[in-house]
């Protein structure tokens, strides 16, 4: 198939690596309207405030001393071919260059191996086009200028491209000059800055040599793609991304409602990667139903692909319940994201401006005992709105939270949790904070709220500790975690909704967005309500009536996810993590040193989020442990005897699947056990299970390991023998940090010595 090659085509491919978007973007756009092609006009807020950027960028650029810019005609919008090749040759007596034109050459079809092939290249426009004098020799450095906040590797890879086009042009023209080795994204800094740009320079012959592997390999296959009105061979993959695209109405026939759900494309099972949907490709699994079918072959042990051998369990799942059409429990999974009730919960909801680069909206429900006590729902219009409106949602968690310390101090014992939907609602609040502790109110909130975490030095009692005080929930990744939905493309709360609303019971209070806050693949505020309430065009009451809907949603399914759980045996209930009733921590300030407290406040998070990600990591089933490469098993026995310490070694017989295990001689908190979330998930046993790992004599597929006399006699331990015998034995590894008590007591002296100046 002719292909006609643009830089923004480029950009695209690095962007979302799709290959009929980089064929059907670069087809004839007559054929594309014959067979026909759907399209959909995207709002384009990017674009433009793109353009006004990049005007203001080169505004102030020009004045800058010593700069002499050539920019174009009046009335144009570019500078031409030949004015573009006289400021090559230097012959304009300007530094830089605007709007530069670069055109396809056989040079640049030469260097990339396309010679062969039916490609054609459309002009390319630089942004910038700098000129410099290196050993008395024209130097040339490329520049483009975007409106985001970071320079992203899909740009580096479009400037890469111009490279190629710029030394084409210098080629055939016998231009006495080069491409400078280093390349410049100018974007807009991630913050306060004198200059309204950033300068994020790269090594360009890096990414030329990405441009030109992927024009000697996955250009000559689109390339040799068919697309008619009745072929159409090139590949693709549904999701999050998607919906930035025009040809998404297209693509989407493939898991429309009208189909059966055998027959939609694979693509349509939440969580599947593109790599994942290519290695299905290739063992003629196509369809939901194909994917259903040969369950057998794909959760075959391999390690051809990653993800699929890590997530096959519950990609497989989650073609089972698009099949059935009903929602079902993900045998033997458990997570620690959730404790099994809560007395206080406090939603969260936050939606970001990525142009502006601060919150839109943020929402706050607090549910106690079922019913809703407080609900602040703010929207920021303005910067200079944002601290404000963090400060009044602060304000309710911390006078939540206060209510159910004094509560518990009085002899209650209410667990308190907060709950946001998608982790990176977690994450734009952190970052809105960090944006505003130049404010002393913000500050002193943060401190106030650092204090759900326990300094575990004053905490006596060892049950009282850790992740037994995780504050936080992201809803959609325990949903994920433990349920199989017949949602398709994503587990946004929309979808997650719509899918449970079958259950018996269901959910309270779905969430059901009004057509204007309908996205196909996320439930939160899209770019362009985001831009309305900036640029004063939003209607502010519907955006509050979809923040509160959220919040209402979340609190149904927490409430709905605790009760589908309390009905289950204690054996096969879900819902793991073990935390205490609630308590501020007096304590959390006895430095009296506001830095030293923060950095304090730091060393604690950094151990609890050490020891989380290795909970996190445990409550996996072990199947999936063992494809992630973080255990080991299951084991045989071989022998056990007794040291002359009096300790016990075992020598057991692994699998051959993990002998390439990520578990080695000297790991500390090695748990030798059933692997069962009974054990494996309490901390407080782990020196009841604790071994030591030395290195194999001769045969790797050997594991030697010690054991304590103390720890051999134990109770879970000798449980753990009672119920195994030789076979089925796990060795994970726990958590054990050495630094955070040191770091801990160097502080207390710090701050002593402080006070004794």
């Amino acid at each position: 198939m002719k292909l006609s090659l643009s830089a923004s085509a480029i950009k695209n491919w690095f962007q979302y690596r799709c290959e009929r978007k980089l064929v059907y973007e670069t087809m004839d756009h007559r054929l594309r309207k014959t067979i026909p092609i759907l399209e959909q006009t995207l709002p384009a807020p990017w674009a433009d405030f793109g353009r006004e950027y990049e005007g203001a960028v080169v505004s102030a650029y020009e004045k800058m001393r010593g700069v002499g810019l050539l920019v174009p005609p009046s009335g144009e919008s570019d500078l031409g071919e030949r004015m573009s090749l006289e400021f090559l040759r230097g012959s304009t007596g300007t530094t830089a260059a605007y709007q530069l034109v670069l055109t396809g050459t056989s040079a640049l079809r030469r260097d990339l191996g396309l010679e062969a092939m039916d490609i054609e290249f459309r002009r390319g426009i630089v942004d910038l086009l700098l000129a410099q004098q290196s050993d008395g020799r024209r130097v040339l450095r490329l520049v483009d200028i975007k409106s985001t906040h970071a320079a992203l590797p899909f740009h580096k890879m479009q400037l890469a491209w111009y490279g190629w086009m710029l030394r084409g042009v210098l080629e055939q023209n016998a231009v006495d000059a080069s491409v400078d080795a280093i390349g410049e994204i100018w974007h807009r800094p991630a913050g306060a800055a004198a200059e309204p740009w950033e300068v994020s320079a790269f090594p360009l012959r890096s990414y030329e040599a990405v441009i030109q592997d992927f024009a000697r390999r996955e250009l000559r296959e689109a390339a040799a793609r068919t697309v008619r009105h009745e072929l159409d061979d090139t590949r693709f993959h549904i999701y999050f991304k998607c919906e930035q695209c025009s040809y998404l109405p297209h693509c989407s026939m493939a898991i429309a409602d009208t189909l059966p759900p055998r027959k939609l494309d694979v693509s349509a099972v939440p969580g599947l990667s593109q790599q994942s949907k290519s290695t299905l490709r290739r063992m003629q699994i196509t369809t939901v139903g194909a994917l259903v079918d040969g369950r057998g072959q794909v959760l075959q042990p391999t390690f051809a692909d990653w993800r699929l051998s890590t997530n096959g369990r519950e990609i497989v799942e989650r073609a089972v319940a698009i099949v059935a059409g009903a929602p079902h429990r993900i045998p033997g999974r458990v997570t620690l994201r959730m404790p099994p009730k809560t007395h206080v919960q406090i939603h969260l909801v936050a939606d970001r401006d990525p142009m502006a680069a601060r919150l839109a909206t943020i929402g706050a429900s607090v549910i106690e005992e079922g019913t809703e006590s407080a609900r602040v729902i703010r929207l920021v219009a303005r910067a200079e709105d944002e601290a404000g409106a963090l400060l009044e949602a602060l304000g309710v968690v911390r006078d939540t939270l206060r209510r159910a310390h004094e509560a518990n101090v009085r002899g209650a014992a209410n667990v308190a949790h907060v709950f946001v939907f998608e982790s990176a609602e977690s994450v734009d609040l952190a970052e809105a904070l960090g944006r505003n502790l130049h404010d002393p109110r913000i500050i002193s909130e943060l401190l106030e709220l650092v204090r759900i975490f326990p300094p575990d030095f004053v905490v006596p009692e060892p049950s009282y500790r850790g992740y037994h005080h995780l504050p936080a929930s992201a809803l959609r990744s325990v949903v994920e975690e433990l349920f199989a939905l017949p949602a398709r493309v994503s587990y946004d709360l929309a979808r997650v909704s719509a899918a449970l609303a079958t259950s018996r019971p269901a959910p309270k209070d779905p969430y059901v967005p009004a057509r204007e806050f309908a996205r196909p693949f996320s439930s939160r505020l899209s770019l362009v309500r985001c831009r309305e309430l900036a640029e004063g065009g939003a209607d502010q009451k519907a955006i509050v009536d979809d923040v509160g809907a959220r919040l209402s949603a979340m609190a149904g399914l927490a409430a709905w996810l605790e009760a589908t759980d309390a009905a289950l045996p204690p054996p096969d209930r879900f819902l793991r993590l073990k935390k205490a009733p609630f308590q501020l921590h007096a304590t959390v300030d006895p430095l009296n040193a506001p830095s030293l407290e923060i950095l304090r406040a730091q060393a604690l998070l950094e151990k609890h989020t050490g020891l989380v990600a290795t909970l996190h990591e445990l409550a996996q089933p072990v199947d999936r442990r063992r494809s992630r490469l973080s255990c080991i098993g299951p084991m045989q026995l071989v022998k056990q005897g007794t040291n002359k310490g009096g300790g016990v070694w075992f020598l057991f017989k692994k699998p051959a699947e993990a002998i390439d295990a990520d578990i080695a001689p000297g790991d500390f908190m090695l748990l030798l056990s059933d692997g069962h979330p009974d054990r494996v998930l309490d901390p407080s046993i782990w020196d009841q299970l604790s071994v030591k790992l030395h290195p194999p004599k001769d045969d790797p597929s050997l594991v030697f390991l010690t054991m304590g006399r103390k720890v051999f006699e134990s109770p879970v331990f000798q449980g753990c023998l009672a119920r195994l015998g030789k076979d089925g034995w796990i060795l994970d590894r726990g958590y054990f940090d050495v630094n955070s008590e040191r770091l801990a007591t160097f502080l207390r002296h710090l701050a002593r010595d402080r006070e004794a100046l």
